[in-house]
């Protein structure tokens, strides 16, 4: 089910007009694709000059942004990261969590408590860009989910802590399935008592079934 596309705005464009020098990037100010960005510069106009607000804000020429900072491929090829078929180091780990974004890889917010709020300062959701089994050389998208600073702290540690308390996703399902069968047990030993009738109950066997039902977790 792919998921709902976000509407902006002539405010949100405005703003992102005042933070950007092209509608590349505004789009990726805005946190969509170019496309979807191009869409609402073409539907607002400016009332001064009765052009649209994409006729204003196109920059074809690149005038204001530098160029030594602009590569030959203008952003990752996630197709071939993601299936192991092209050097990831050659971007950043940022880069590439923005690709993902912007292509529609990851949803902007966190996969564990959803949190998706936009800082002030640059209309991002800040997000961690986190490796389920612990290799951050491990590009696999099955491997690959985004984390809120909250949920990344409680699940993996520190992110400015070298020493980070890694939490892989086998671990978790393994305590999950140890802790499903403990009350599997528990909940057959509680049957079994349920069934035995007052008449049948000695003192020696009721604290006997009592200690079975103190399972240590």
């Amino acid at each position: 089910m792919s998921r709902a596309r976000k509407i902006y705005s002539k405010d949100d464009i405005l703003r992102s007009m005042r933070y950007t020098k092209s509608i590349l990037a505004a789009s990726r100010y805005l946190g969509c694709t170019y496309n979807h960005a191009k869409s609402y510069f073409k539907m607002f106009t400016d009332e001064s000059t009765g052009k649209t607000l994409f006729e204003i804000h196109k920059n074809r020429e690149g005038k204001g942004i530098l160029k030594h900072i602009t590569r030959q491929n203008k952003k990752p090829n996630l197709e071939s990261i993601l299936n192991g078929g092209f050097d990831f180091r050659s971007w950043s780990a940022e880069a590439i969590k923005m690709s993902l974004i912007i292509e529609g890889y990851l949803a902007e917010e966190c996969a564990l408590c959803n949190f998706n709020e936009r800082r002030v300062s640059d209309y991002k959701v800040p997000l961690l860009l986190n490796f389920k089994n612990g290799n951050k050389n491990h590009y696999i998208f099955s491997n690959l989910e985004l984390l809120c600073y909250n949920c990344y702290f409680l699940r993996v540690g520190d992110i400015f802590n070298r020493n980070q308390n890694l939490i892989k996703s086998d671990q978790i399902d393994n305590t999950l399935k140890n802790l499903e069968e403990k009350q599997y047990i528990l909940d057959k030993k509680e049957e079994e008592i349920n069934l035995i009738k007052p008449e049948e109950i000695n003192l020696t066997d009721f604290e006997e079934n009592m200690k079975l039902l103190n399972i240590n977790f």
